[in-house]
């Protein structure tokens, strides 16, 4: 082997090797692109969440007690409260969704429509909200909504005071119905 053909395998490798270093750049520029994006959405959803956490206060326990019993001595005041808890478990719910889509966090709609209806929207404080959110903040997340609507109508006039029904799954020895606690 002379020195040109040398020369020229060493210019061949050469230029291998810069193509080689401009994939490895741009695949790092497209990681930290996304990791830039989510750390944004992130603190999005923070800068969300910390205001509802504010007016959510200590008091939201006692309160969702009082509204899981159908208490109907709920005050304004109270009724804002439970709002805003919900809204921040919409958030929350949007934020797993956006991390969920960019392959940080594993995401199952079915698996949150299902904690939605068996957790969140099991009294009718509850369901009231989510009737009047139907358009404006629950299209942020229309998969999830949609799901959720489906496993209502599914659950038809069941669903109307289900807290009787998580009591009575209580008094049956289970936590949440079969669907949910398999995931345990």
């Amino acid at each position: 082997m002379n020195k040109t053909e040398l020369s020229n395998w060493l210019q061949i490798g050469a230029n291998i090797g810069i193509l080689l270093g401009l994939i490895l750049v741009g695949v790092q520029i497209r990681e930290t692109n996304s990791i830039a994006t989510a750390q944004f959405d992130s603190e999005d959803f923070l800068f969300a969440t910390t205001a509802h956490d504010i007016v959510i206060s200590e008091r939201i326990g006692d309160i969702w007690g009082r509204v899981e019993a159908n208490d109907q001595d709920i005050s304004e005041e109270e009724l804002a409260i439970v709002d805003s808890y919900i809204t921040r478990e919409w958030f929350r719910a949007n934020q797993e969704r956006s991390l969920g889509a960019r392959g940080f966090v594993e995401a199952d709609i079915s698996t949150s429509a299902e904690e939605w209806v068996y957790q969140i929207l099991g009294n009718e404080v509850a369901l009231r909200w989510w009737t009047s959110n139907q358009i404006g903040l629950l299209d942020y997340y229309p998969e999830l909504r949609d799901s959720i609507n489906d496993k209502l109508a599914e659950l038809g006039s069941e669903h109307r005071n289900y807290h009787k029904y998580k009591l009575s799954l209580l008094s049956e020895g289970a936590l949440f119905p079969a669907s949910v606690s398999d995931r345990f």
